[in-house]
């Protein structure tokens, strides 16, 4: 069973675990709750506030022979 400062080391924001609370709700009953909703709550906040960036660390040089000089279409 993880714990929420285990969740928080792992890198789950405080408001994905908020809104995982609040979908799941509380009942006097015992419910499974299926853990793939904490993970689609989690990439759901991520999606909106991390920023996403791309990078080429290893480039490749590519040189095109049939283009005419000059031309920049």
């Amino acid at each position: 069973m993880p714990t929420i400062s285990g969740m928080r080391r792992r890198g789950y924001p405080a408001e994905s675990l908020r809104e995982f609370c609040e979908k799941i709700g509380v009942a006097k009953r015992d419910n499974l709750i299926d853990i793939s909703l904490r993970s689609f709550v989690c990439a759901d906040q991520l999606n909106k506030s991390a920023q996403r960036r791309m990078v080429v660390f290893d480039p490749l040089k590519v040189v095109i022979t049939n283009y005419e000089e000059g031309k920049f279409d």
